[in-house]
């Protein structure tokens, strides 16, 4: 049964989380947070929020009325409103976006998307974490650890 789920899952396309983390070498991630949040703050004030409000087309099901002569029943049916919903979308959110990382660029941080690391990973991080939290590079190795005691992420490249 376990063989099944696996193989449907391969099947299916699905892939691991990845986490998004800004990486300098010779950095520790968390270094980052405090200048991340700078630039969130320009960026808001550079770019700012500019909600757009739309509505999905809508119309209404046919009624049909179905009488029973034995019963001299009638029921009705449909009438059932369909769409119509209200969406709200922040149309510069994606500007705002390029705006931090060109501010954190600027910085000398560049955003990495990390998958989340392997069991065999976190075991071998776990043996030494103070090894792994200032990372040098990133490689097609390269994945993201939550450390259990700091709550940080740690990009963690195996030796």
């Amino acid at each position: 049964m376990k063989k099944l789920v696996l193989s449907f899952l391969l099947l299916s396309g699905c892939s691991a989380p990845t986490v998004p983390l800004w990486f300098q070498p010779n950095k520790p991630h968390v270094s980052s947070l405090s200048q991340d949040l700078d630039c969130q703050v320009e960026a808001a004030q550079t770019v700012p929020v500019s909600n757009q409000t739309y509505s999905t087309p809508s119309y209404v099901t046919p009624t049909q009325v179905y009488c029973n002569p034995a019963t001299n029943s009638c029921t009705g049916y449909g009438g059932q409103v369909i769409g119509g919903q209200t969406n709200t979308v922040d149309v510069n959110s994606g500007l705002r976006a390029r705006v931090i990382r060109q501010c954190m660029a600027k910085k000398g941080w560049q955003l990495v998307v990390l998958p989340n690391c392997s069991t065999e990973n976190y075991s071998e991080y776990l043996k030494a974490p103070e090894k792994y939290q200032i990372p040098k590079r990133t490689t097609s190795n390269s994945c993201a650890i939550l450390d259990p005691k700091s709550k940080n992420w740690v990009i963690f490249t195996p030796s």
